[in-house]
């Protein structure tokens, strides 16, 4: 049986299991809605093509 204050101490420092994994979550959020207002003004047309160029550099290998 493990010391229950030595585990309060670790939550204390690094937050539980939930909290680390929605601040990580937080930074992808922040991160895809960095690109919200240049993908906002593309037109229908232009979103299937940047679709296409994402595909076509994901098959050339390159990552995401």
């Amino acid at each position: 049986m493990g010391i229950p204050v030595v585990g309060t101490a670790f939550k204390k420092v690094f937050g539980t299991r939930n909290q680390r994994m929605v601040k990580h979550y937080l930074r992808i959020v922040d991160e895809v809605s960095s690109h919200e207002p240049s993908v906002r003004v593309l037109t229908d047309e232009q979103l299937k093509n940047k679709t296409k160029e994402f595909h076509d550099q994901i098959f050339d290998g390159a990552s995401p």
